[in-house]
């Protein structure tokens, strides 16, 4: 599974490793680890930084650590430095979060019911988020490797 990591810090981070960060995250109790989601996040969402890491690591061994808020169309992830580090990591320069991560086309529709929002990306890839118009049910798709033939 490809997680991605928004940091100030990437060049440190590829050097010696990840740093488990604290703090209570809304809640009552102190949590550490290592903020990783399925989509680059930004400011927006509370991401410090400009530079973009990207670590391949297996859904089992990150599924404990989850977080789930609903309404997001991405997981969303608090793993111990520990762990991270045990698997590849590497920098996503800026011209490729362009191309795979910024869209290009963006449209929405509502059909039966759902909402569902599809995006086209430089890279040629194709995603799309579905979510129910009456709020009491989630659903969220990622498809890729869509071609105009």
């Amino acid at each position: 599974m490809k997680l991605f990591h928004r940091t100030p810090a990437a060049e440190t981070i590829l050097r010696v490793g990840f740093r488990d960060a604290a703090g209570y995250y809304l809640t009552d109790r102190l949590h550490e680890g290592v903020w990783l989601a399925t989509v680059p996040l930004d400011a927006n969402y509370g991401a410090q930084g400009t530079d973009l890491l990207e670590v391949d690591i297996p859904e089992e061994d990150v599924a404990p650590y989850e977080w789930i808020e609903k309404g997001h169309p991405y997981r969303e992830f608090l793993v111990r430095a520990a762990i991270v580090n045990r698997f590849p990591v590497r920098q996503i320069l800026q011209d490729e979060e362009q191309a795979r991560f910024v869209p290009i086309e963006e449209w929405w529709r509502d059909h039966t019911g759902w909402l569902c929002t599809i995006r086209r990306y430089a890279d040629g890839h194709v995603t799309g988020h579905a979510v129910p118009l009456d709020g009491l049910t989630h659903f969220d798709t990622t498809c890729q490797s869509v071609s105009d033939a």
